[in-house]
């Protein structure tokens, strides 16, 4: 049972890989200098996944796709992951990136591109983890999705919705302060009611760090306090260290989830 959660023996891709995996141990000595670096502490709690670049794979997509030069220059490498990953938020990025001209140079505005590039980040290599453990899901893609907005028909209003666990959304952690922080729109977070908060960040480029969840009544929790931050567009700033649901511990309740519902009466056609 030692490799239970180990996603590399539960789901081997020989052919390849098209998502993203478990960090092995020996990448996870790559990763330990890039958490000191970010002063983000080591607990054994977290979980790592590795995008996966393969020399001979980068290569061969990075001279079919010239567009993704930008990305091989950030990554050090091109992979299926990187390419899903960023052909999706360059694309949701272009109704922002063609606001007005005079913005383009003024530091606050880059400053919320960059943040917003982060978060959409975080949200699509979610998305690859659950398409990688099999779970069934309900993704609101910001993009094409049409149940965004209280006058959709039976309107999604979080980012993830998976069946026995409940509405999920997904931040990136963000520096705020000189700490690292998860920073919830309030307007956005309420309206929504989701059962859980989930945040990842992307760590050295090439990896991708589950770093925890917290409940909505402890999100919650947190209004009107030292770290609801009043700005034009009100935000809770929640310290990263607070997250109370390690990420071991929502990797496997998700395992779990798949094995509930595969134990559920099937339907007949």
């Amino acid at each position: 049972m030692a490799n239970k959660w180990h996603m590399r023996i539960i789901s081997p891709k020989p052919n390849g890989l098209k998502g993203i995996e478990l960090a092995t141990d020996d990448e996870l000595k790559e990763i330990k200098p890039y958490l000191a670096k970010l002063n983000i502490p080591y607990d054994g709690n977290q979980i790592f996944y590795n995008l996966n670049p393969k020399p001979e794979e980068s290569k061969v997509l990075e001279d079919k796709f010239p567009e993704f030069k930008a990305e091989v220059q950030e990554y050090g490498f091109l992979s299926p992951a990187v390419m899903i990953i960023e052909a999706y938020v360059n694309f949701f990025m272009t109704r922002y990136e063609r606001e007005d001209p005079k913005l383009r140079d003024d530091a606050e505005w880059q400053k919320k591109l960059k943040q917003q590039r982060d978060g959409l980040k975080a949200e699509k290599a979610f998305d690859l983890i659950l398409q990688g453990m099999a779970l069934p899901f309900n993704y609101l893609e910001p993009i094409t999705d049409w149940r965004k907005g209280h006058g959709a028909p039976f309107p999604q209003t979080s980012d993830f919705y998976v069946p026995a666990l409940g509405k999920l959304e997904v931040k990136s952690v963000t520096r705020w302060s000189g700490e690292n922080r998860v920073n919830v729109n309030k307007a956005e977070w309420f309206d929504a009611a989701p059962n859980y908060l989930v945040a990842l960040t992307h760590i050295g480029g090439k990896f991708v760090m589950l770093c925890g969840a917290m409940r909505f009544s402890e999100v919650n929790s947190y209004a009107g306090g030292p770290f609801d931050i009043a700005t034009s567009k009100p935000f809770l700033s929640i310290p990263l260290e607070d997250l109370t649901i390690t990420a071991m511990r929502l990797y496997q309740v998700l395992f779990d989830v798949e094995i509930r519902l595969d134990k559920l009466d099937k339907v007949q056609i």
